[in-house]
């Protein structure tokens, strides 16, 4: 079984090669890692999103009737993936309304 101090050891020396961030790192930084996480997220939603749309579009087709069943897989694995890639959108409305909501705490402590 690993110790705490190996991983942390290990952690150190392969985290410049992944870009790994840690707790002390500036302020600038994070919020530049936390932009990129977005931008990911809403990557991630509007591939999840077109899909959806084209697997809805291929079930109503006809070009799926002339494949058959291999027509109507490809139609709900379309849909099917889409879904999955869009989960990720409850995480960035999570993410704008925290931090909406910091914002709105933030200023009502400055004004008090």
């Amino acid at each position: 079984m690993f110790k705490p101090n190996i991983l942390i050891y290990i952690s150190k020396q392969i985290g410049p090669y992944f870009k790994l961030h840690y707790r002390n790192q500036p302020k600038e930084e994070a919020e530049m890692t936390n932009k990129k996480v977005i931008r990911l997220l809403k990557g991630l939603m509007i591939i999840g999103f077109s899909l959806i749309i084209t697997g809805v579009y291929l079930t109503y087709s006809s070009h799926t009737d002339d494949m058959g069943v291999k027509g109507i897989l490809l139609s709900a694995g379309c849909i099917a993936v889409g879904m999955a890639l869009s989960l990720p959108t409850k995480m960035y409305l999570t993410f704008v309304f925290m931090n909406r909501e910091n914002d709105k705490c933030s200023t009502k402590r400055r004004a008090e």
